[in-house]
């Protein structure tokens, strides 16, 4: 089975057993996205994507990383398809999130987010 198959099965599995909202849901929706960016499934890629950021955006506080990353991926599908201009807001924003973020590991727990 390739592997856009078995992602796309432990999404399924992953939103009937902790819903649609669910953080490890926008983890797969990431996988899967970045599956078939690899086979250049660009439109499919960018479905699961803009889900997958929307989770995140509802769920910042608790992992801002994971929203950096699943911009990150956006910004590798514009990338990928060509479409330079779109990867760099995506990108822009990831690496703000990462720098904020080691800002504050610095910094400590009472000065984060």
């Amino acid at each position: 089975m390739p592997n856009h198959e078995i992602d796309a099965v432990l999404l399924q599995i992953r939103t009937a057993v902790l819903g649609p909202d669910a953080p490890a849901v926008a983890d797969s929706l990431d996988q899967l996205a970045l599956s078939l960016i690899q086979l250049e499934r660009f439109p499919e890629a960018e479905l699961h994507l803009v889900e997958s950021q929307r989770i995140r955006e509802r769920t910042t506080q608790q992992s801002p990383l994971a929203l950096a990353r699943t911009l990150e991926l956006v910004g590798l599908l514009h990338r990928t398809s060509g479409n330079y201009e779109a990867a760099l807001p995506p990108i822009d924003r990831a690496m703000a999130i990462r720098s904020r973020a080691s800002r504050d590991h610095r910094l400590g727990p009472d000065k984060r987010w």
